[in-house]
């Protein structure tokens, strides 16, 4: 039978949103490797969001008034790291790094349901 996808690295929470690779191994059981997928997740209910989270995460359905919601993206062949790095700069959004087993880094934007930003929202003066 063939291998099925499992998730083997800590998940990664950042504004709402549940970020975690998983990976599926070869179907030769005597061989190595494999390919992985990279998840962006809504925190409370483990599905997508109504929003996409992850970079072209979004199809139009043909005939109908809404999007079909795209939940993980490939990263490729190899393993996942045991974490996922974010960063949260100026920018809108945050990054993910993930350094495969193959020694790639892959970077993906991600966006998050909740704003991560601190700042001055209004200014009231007396």
């Amino acid at each position: 039978t063939d291998p099925s996808e499992r998730v083997i690295t800590k998940p990664a929470i950042l504004g709402g949103g549940v970020y975690l690779p998983a990976f599926t191994p070869n179907s030769d059981i005597c061989g190595f490797g494999g390919d992985s997928n990279f998840y962006g997740l809504y925190y409370e209910t483990g599905t997508a969001y109504f929003n996409p989270l992850l970079p072209n995460g979004s199809n139009d359905v043909a005939g109908e008034d809404y999007k079909s919601v795209k939940v993980k993206i490939p990263l490729g062949e190899g393993m996942p790291p045991p974490a996922v790095g974010i960063h949260a700069g100026r920018e809108k959004g945050a990054k993910a790094f993930l350094q495969m087993s193959t020694g790639e880094v892959v970077e993906v934007d991600i966006e998050t349901p909740f704003n991560i930003k601190s700042g001055l929202t209004t200014w009231r003066t007396n």
